[in-house]
């Protein structure tokens, strides 16, 4: 049992070095890297919600100071097989003669969808790294002109303070030096829906 009444501090390293499984299902057992369940009980928590982890040690301190409760709690672990996995959290802590007696919990195994995002981050900032980086002026903009993004080389390259000064001119119809070639470059991008090897004139902020 945890005092209830101990700081935080204390009740946190209790938690750490008194927890252990009594029952578990085969559903969390194989979450765990088990085969049963029978294989986890006894086992304590430190082994599987590591202390040497600072997610973990915020995750601990969320329950404790929220009343021993946690809803949908990101958990973070490496698997037996070396693996990352991530998981959903909820839990429960019964409270009984001003002392933390037990804990209910419940997991989902969601490391798919945060492989995924972690994925796609790391191919956004890959992205925005060559976007950046580029000496050549690269503009992102809406079927309608809009201008949606612009590099570092694009704002030097028309003479403007920063990207956010590029961005409120909300189209490209500005920068261009002929309204006729305005007209055909969003006719091309009509018809064709890319545009390749097309030459036209634009201009620089001070005209």
């Amino acid at each position: 049992p945890i005092p209830v009444g101990l700081p935080h501090p204390e009740q946190e390293n209790l938690f750490f070095a008194n927890g252990y499984f009594v029952e578990c299902n085969d559903v969390m057992a194989h979450m765990l890297g088990f085969g049963r369940g029978g294989e986890v009980c006894g086992r304590k928590i430190e082994h599987f919600i590591l202390p040497t982890m600072p997610d973990n040690r915020v995750l601990v301190r969320k329950f404790i100071a929220s009343g021993y409760h946690l809803k949908e709690a990101d958990v973070h672990r490496t698997g037996s097989d070396g693996s990352e996995k991530y998981f959903l959290l909820n839990l429960i802590g019964i409270v009984d003669n001003s002392a933390l007696v037990e804990l209910w919990g419940t997991q989902r195994d969601v490391t798919e969808q945060r492989l995924a995002e972690i994925r796609i981050k790391e191919s956004e900032k890959k992205y925005r790294s060559i976007f950046e980086g580029s000496q050549d002026a690269i503009f992102v903009c809406s079927t309608g002109g809009k201008i949606l993004d612009v590099n570092h080389a694009a704002v030097d390259l028309f003479g403007f303070p920063s990207a956010a000064d590029v961005l409120a001119m909300h189209t490209m119809d500005a920068l261009f030096a002929k309204p006729a070639q305005m007209e055909e470059y969003r006719k091309r991008l009509s018809q064709d829906g890319s545009i390749r090897d097309f030459e036209f004139e634009l201009k620089r902020r001070n005209g």
